[in-house]
């Protein structure tokens, strides 16, 4: 191979690697009462709130935090994908089955359970 094609697949890699990375690299910023945190605050604060209660922010931690406060609270949990797990729940013969998608900081139920919601919102503020 010649160096001309060397530096042109060495240039189109290059291309491709700052596109991933300027789509996926977005600042963070939080707004409390009108007022733009830095980056630095922010990260504090999220640090502040992880410590307090105890969960891992993290895909893993997330999926670990809902399929024990979900267990523990009577609901078989699934995992399904990386981000999304399945709730089942039996009671009087009756059977409930709810999808979970979650990231690092929030989660959605598919269809909407209040009672798993309210759960998982209180062991996860």
């Amino acid at each position: 191979m010649d160096a001309k094609k060397v530096a042109n697949i060495l240039a189109v890699v290059l291309i491709l690697v700052y596109a991933v990375w300027s789509f996926t690299a977005k600042p963070t910023e939080i707004h409390t009462n009108d007022t733009k945190k830095t980056v630095v605050e922010t990260v504090a604060l999220i640090e502040e709130k992880d410590n307090h209660t105890g969960i891992d922010r993290t895909q893993e931690g997330m999926h670990k935090a809902i399929s024990s406060i979900a267990s523990k609270n009577g609901w078989k949990v699934t995992k399904f994908k990386s981000n999304t797990l399945i709730a089942e729940k039996n009671e009087n013969e009756n059977s409930v089955a709810v999808t979970i998608t979650f990231n690092n900081s929030s989660f959605s139920l598919s269809p909407k359970n209040s009672e798993l919601e309210n759960i998982l919102n209180d062991h996860l503020k």
